[in-house]
């Protein structure tokens, strides 16, 4: 949906505004989070695509910017650099209700409250030219500001280049409770941009959401039931971008031995306490 100054996306849980008007901002809310607000990247120079596409244009430092919504409330940036006049320092500023701090954590930003809550996040960046090569690039953090450095100037790279920060906040699309052999199953699947987070943002702030998933099905209090799935929780967590949906079984035993021991072959939903 959008209005004459507004595009919104609307999702059951989430929502993405992007602002087309002077100093154009981009507003992420979800019903867990603060909202999360993103300033910076876009201009005021803006035109819509046949396909609907809208792209912020910067023909004076010769880019352009593509922000593409996503159904899990997160959304990319995509910065197509023209040629080798382009930039290669692209800032992003982030605010909240509350103060933010950024923190990078094996190249992702991690976006916080003065006192540790988990706001959202920037997965780690890439940047491609037109021949699919890689180009250097990496996050730098001023204040509450993210700087994306693109080192496309540092080889000769097949233009146009183009570069991908990519922020969010909901770590899980959706839950459900069934059965397995008898006993009850937590069902979660990861958002896109949750396949995208370092563990310990799953393990933490993934943690907490999935505990305090609401209607129609309340997880918080199967989930603290029993210490394996706690444990199976934090297997799934570490092996994130490969694990599909995390089905967490509250039949199998809690471990007395760590999870890691024999992951590869009980793959998180182990047979014995201590070894697969």
């Amino acid at each position: 949906m959008s209005s004459d100054d507004t595009l919104v996306f609307d999702n059951e849980n989430t929502r993405v505004a992007i602002d087309l008007g002077p100093s154009p901002t981009i507003e992420l809310t979800s019903e867990i989070y603060e909202p999360l607000y993103i300033q910076g990247g876009l201009s005021d120079d803006v035109s819509t695509e046949p396909d609907g596409t809208v792209v912020f244009n910067k023909a004076e430092e010769d880019y352009s910017v593509v922000p593409l919504p996503h159904e899990d409330g997160s959304v990319q940036l995509i910065n197509v650099l023209a040629d080798s006049s382009a930039p290669e320092r692209f800032e992003y500023n982030f605010s909240s209700s509350t103060p933010v701090n950024i923190s990078l954590h094996e190249g992702m930003a991690v976006i916080e409250d003065p006192e540790g809550n988990y706001l959202g996040g920037v997965t780690a960046p890439w940047a491609y030219d037109s021949l699919g090569v890689a180009v250097p690039t990496h996050f730098e953090v001023d204040g509450d500001t993210l700087v994306q450095v693109v080192d496309h100037t540092s080889q000769n790279y097949a233009y146009p280049v183009t570069a991908d920060p990519y922020a969010g906040q909901m770590l899980f699309q959706w839950a459900t409770i069934d059965t397995y052999n008898g006993d009850k199953r937590v069902n979660l699947q990861p958002t896109n941009y949750g396949r995208g987070v370092v563990p310990w943002v799953m393990t933490g702030a993934g943690w907490s959401e999935a505990v305090g998933w609401g209607q129609p099905y309340p997880i918080g209090p199967t989930l603290t039931s029993k210490a394996t799935l706690r444990q199976q929780f934090d297997c799934h967590a570490f092996g994130n971008a490969f694990a599909g949906v995390w089905n967490l079984e509250r039949v199998r035993p809690n471990r007395t031995a760590v999870w890691s021991y024999g992951v590869a072959i009980h793959r998180c939903n182990w047979n014995t306490a201590d070894r697969y």
